[in-house]
């Protein structure tokens, strides 16, 4: 097991080196001189953008891992200041981040018009952006922040908002409920797990099981099930609220990010650094890489795109998923 196990690690996080790393790169997905912070795939899986600690925004074609465009910040920040990154449908990429003690960082990218629009500070944020979330058709956008006390909608073709709603809870980490229509998201607060319903700006209170406080919560619109995962424990909840709770990791360390597979049959998740893939029906794990800090899965379900220490890689689902699980999660 051990020895599949590094095979595909040495796939998945080739050997990026700084002193290696060239603005012409030679190898695919090759550029960032630094961690890389956030990645995210276009919605027709032909494009991959990346941000990294080098202050830089890319753009690359996924079938060949050419760099397409690249965008410099031009300014100086580190690993928290981008953590967020989404693709609209109108040829603009959203950039977000900021950390706990900063200001935030909200920018829309104009490709094509290679146009940047910082949105302001006083009318929006006065932390770190925490979390991201896109409407389905890419007009609106909805952001938290590290002081947890208000979401923000944004009309995203103007970049201006369209309301504050003022929650006065630690609200982290939200996530889009799988029918977006009813306008419902998923939020954390503390050691409570919940839904904000958007028309009445009430929060209804469902979960409060972890011991510490939940870092990261994704969802799946195949099956409906929640993901929840703090400090300690990863929680799959399929049919919230009235389905049934399965706490399928513990231990490990802290969780910061995790992702479900387009088709919901699987959850990645990375906790202190290690990235692990787990099976939703029969909770088996496999662990994929080291030194990893953000993770995407293309919108067709073959590509997965890692970030982290070592740069930039992407590699084809298929043969990932095909790999005998290191370990059963406990049920």
């Amino acid at each position: 097991m051990q020895r599949i196990a590094m095979i595909v690690f040495c796939l998945l996080t080739p050997n990026l080196g700084a002193q290696q790393k060239k603005e012409d790169a030679k190898q695919p997905f090759e550029g960032h001189t630094r961690w890389v912070s956030a990645v995210a795939f276009s919605p027709d899986s032909t494009l991959l953008s990346s941000a990294g600690c080098d202050e830089t925004v890319r753009v690359w074609e996924v079938k060949t891992g050419k760099l397409i465009q690249k965008l410099n910040l031009g300014t100086k920040g580190g690993l928290e200041d981008i953590n967020h990154l989404a693709f609209l449908p109108n040829n603009t990429i959203v950039i977000a981040g900021g950390s706990i003690s900063g200001p935030s960082r909200l920018h829309l990218w104009k490709r094509d018009a290679y146009q940047v629009t910082h949105l302001t500070q006083h009318d929006g944020h006065a932390q770190g952006i925490s979390s991201l979330l896109v409407s389905p058709v890419g007009n609106i956008l909805m952001t938290t922040d590290f002081g947890g006390e208000q979401v923000i909608i944004w009309n995203a073709e103007k970049g201006e908002i369209m309301q504050h709603f003022n929650l006065k809870l630690l609200a982290h980490h939200t996530c889009l409920a799988p029918d977006a229509d009813r306008r419902t998201i998923y939020i954390s607060s503390g050691k409570k797990f919940g839904v904000l319903d958007l028309p009445t700006n009430k929060v209804a209170v469902w979960g409060s099981g972890h011991r510490s406080a939940i870092t990261c919560i994704a969802t799946t619109k195949k099956s409906g099930a929640v993901a929840y995962a703090s400090h300690d424990t990863i929680t799959i909840w399929r049919n919230p609220p009235n389905g049934d709770e399965y706490t399928v990791i513990k231990g490990g360390g802290k969780c910061t990010s995790i992702v479900f597979t387009p088709d919901g049959k699987h959850l990645a998740a990375i906790r202190s650094g290690v990235l692990s893939l787990l099976n939703t029906s029969t909770f088996d794990r496999m662990d994929i890489c080291r030194d990893a800090y953000c993770v995407s899965f293309s919108p067709d379900g073959k590509s997965i795109a890692i970030g982290g220490e070592n740069g930039l890689a992407v590699h084809p689902m298929p043969t990932m998923i095909k790999v005998e699980p290191m370990k059963t999660a406990e049920p």
